[in-house]
Parts: structure tokens; sequence; C-alpha cells
């Protein structure tokens, strides 16, 4: 018996030298673990420095739109078709049952118009998040170069027009604003909507190519309320703050003390109550923060002009003057006011803000009339009439 079992260690020692002889192989494997994770971790600060760059940004203000919520967004949007030589992308997205809800009730029916308007719509916004914002933190609105957007198959009509081409510049150029993609859009919870998005320049054009070669983009499309002319005059009307006379006075004072560093005489300065818009009587008359003007111009003309030029420009000093900006003139508005006869469209305030109306004397037209009967012969003794104009 202690033959056999003697005869039976070899078999075990040869086991226990095979199974040494395994060991290798999983030390290997276990290496080779190692390596992976050590390959993993050198990955992580790659993928951390990726998850950086991208950071949720916000847009700038839209003045006719209040936004309600983020339906979809994405960044980096372009990859570089090579074949094709252009930027595309390509975006899905489902409508929640909610904003369906809210897009399909807020139609309504103008009879007048014969068209049928929504409160509430879709726009896409496009930003250039490779550069810095630019307004108080929060992007603009930016569009590419030759840029097509096909919502479910249809190619969107309603893009900002571009600017005039020249022979040295043939590519489309469209300032950088939002765009309703409501019309192209499918209300249901359930049909995937799809946009793609393509947009190019010219190889030879040297300043495109210096402005968009390395050009990236997030897309987000907003669910927002659409704003009337009127909703943003009581927002304006609103406003706790307002230029009160003590401003007025201010700002007079800071014209006059100008004048005499200029070497200018120092005069009572001339106020019109007509709004330099439409060339009509003030209403509510308004400025802006930003104005160094006493001149006012009339809310309602300047919102609805803005509600399609989009550009905020005081048409007084030509300046900005952002919605943000304005408010109330109570010092003309007081003016208007104690005015009643219309006719009366400038005065003149001095220095401690005295206003006295001007009273034009209008000739009767057909005195100076050329389809006159009456024959008006010139010489040294006779009157000549100049008009003020």
């Amino acid at each position: 018996e202690s033959q056999k079992t003697n005869s039976q260690q070899p078999t075990n020692n040869s086991q226990h030298l095979t199974n040494n002889s395994q060991h290798p192989i999983n030390n290997l494997q276990h290496a080779t673990n190692n390596s992976q994770y050590s390959t993993t971790n050198s990955q992580q600060p790659t993928n951390n420095s990726q998850h950086l760059t991208i950071n949720k940004i916000s847009y700038k203000s839209l003045p006719f739109y209040q936004t309600i919520t983020c339906v979809y967004e994405r960044y980096n949007v372009f990859h570089y078709d090579a074949y094709r030589k252009q930027y595309t992308s390509y975006d899905e997205f489902i409508l929640p049952l909610d904003v369906c809800n809210q897009l399909g009730l807020s139609y309504d029916y103008d009879s007048n118009l014969n068209l049928h308007k929504t409160s509430k719509c879709l726009i896409l916004r496009l930003a250039r998040i490779d550069q810095p914002a630019t307004f108080h933190g929060q992007y603009e609105d930016n569009l590419p170069p030759n840029l097509v957007i096909v919502v479910n198959g249809h190619s969107l009509t309603n893009l900002p027009l571009p600017k005039a081409c020249t022979r040295q510049q043939n590519d489309l150029i469209r300032i950088g604003r939002e765009i309703d993609l409501t019309p192209y859009v499918m209300f249901n919870p359930i049909l995937k909507n799809e946009i793609r998005i393509t947009w190019l320049y010219r190889l030879d054009n040297t300043s495109l190519h210096v402005q968009y070669a390395n050009a990236k983009y997030a897309l987000h499309i907003f669910l927002v309320e659409h704003l009337t002319v009127d909703n943003l005059c009581e927002k304006v009307i609103k406003k706790p703050l307002k230029f009160y006379r003590q401003d007025s006075m201010k700002l007079l004072a800071k014209a006059c003390a100008k004048d005499r560093d200029l070497g200018l005489e120092v005069s009572d300065q001339k106020l019109k109550l007509t709004c330099p818009i439409d060339q009509r009587r003030l209403r509510k008359p308004i400025r802006a923060t930003t104005c160094q003007h006493l001149q006012c111009f009339d809310l309602t003309n300047y919102i609805a002009l803005n509600e399609k030029s989009h550009k905020w420009i005081c048409p007084v000093c030509n300046k900005p003057a952002l919605l943000e900006d304005l408010q109330i003139d109570s010092y003309t508005e007081s003016i208007l006011n104690s005015i009643k006869n219309e006719n009366i469209t400038e005065i003149t305030i001095n220095a401690d803000l005295q206003w006295t109306p001007v009273i034009q004397t209008k000739v009767d037209d057909e005195l100076i009339s050329p389809t006159s009967n009456i024959n008006i012969i010139s010489s040294l003794y006779d009157p000549i009439l100049i008009d003020e104009d």
C-alpha cells in the first residue's frame, strides 16, 4: 500500500506543476486587465476635458418671445462632409404630450386677416460656442453662411433675408435671428420630427474661411409664447422706474455745460411734441436710459417698428435703446397733458425747465401758389415770403 501511495504522489506533483504552469496565464490576464484599467484611466482626462467644454449656455432674451421650456438641445451639432464639402447635422426629437396640447390649443382664427394665429410657437436658435458670450454672459443667435434647413422633408422658407451679394462675395450671409419651426413640426407625442441642416462656404473665400473654419454650434428648440405690441407696451408702462423732472434737469445741465466747454452760447432748447417716427403727436413719450437727450419718441410706434426690424436703435441719437432700458418720461407727459391744442408741436425750455409753447403762424398757401390767378410782381418793396422748411 505504501508503494501504491508513493506511486500516486508523482501524479499529484504533476498536477501541482500543471496548476503552477497555469498561474503565469492568470498573471498575464491580470496584467492585461491592469493595463486595460490604466488605459481607461488615461482616457478619463480626455473625457473630462470634453465634458468641461460642453457647458449649458443661455441665450440673449428676445423681446417678443417669453420662453416656456426647452424642447431639444444638442452641442457640437455639425460635422464636415468631405465628399459634399459641406457641414451637415441631423437631429430627431419627439414633442411631449404637454407641449403638443399647448401648441394645439394656442391656435386662433383671425377673421379680419383670414388666417390662423398662434400665441405659442417653437423656435430654433443657433449659437457659436467656440466664441465667448457677447451680451452679458449670454449668447446671441448666429446663422452660418448658405444655410439650408429641412424639417420633416420641407425646406424652410422663413429664413432671414441674406445680405446683398457682390462680385467678391457670392455667399449668402444672414443676420443672426431665431427661426420659427411651428408650421413644419408635427404636434404628435409619438411621431419623430426630423431636422437636417447644411451650410458651406466657397473655399476661395478667405474671409469666411477664417471666420468659420473651426466654428462649433449649439442647437436649441424652445417652446415660447409670442408677445404682441400691446403686451410690451403694457410691460413698459407698468415699470416702477420713470424719468422725472430732476432727471430732465440733470440732462439739461449736462448739455449746457457741454456747450460752454465748446465755447457756444447757451440758449433755450427746443423740444418737439411729435414722434420722430411718424411725425404725429406723442401719446406715451419714452426715452432709454442710455440716451443723453430730452427729445422723446412714442412707445407704441417704437415697439411696432422693432417688431420687424429687431434693431432697437433710438430714432433720435441712433444709439442702442433696448426694451429693458425704456422708461416713460413723466415730465414730457405732464407737458402733453397740459397742452390740449394739438396744433402746438414744439416748446422751448430754459435752464430751470420753464417751458413756453412755440406758436407758428402759417401763410395761406393760395398767396404763394403757382397756380393762383393773382400775378405777383416782385420789386424792391415787395415782401419776400420765406418758407420755414
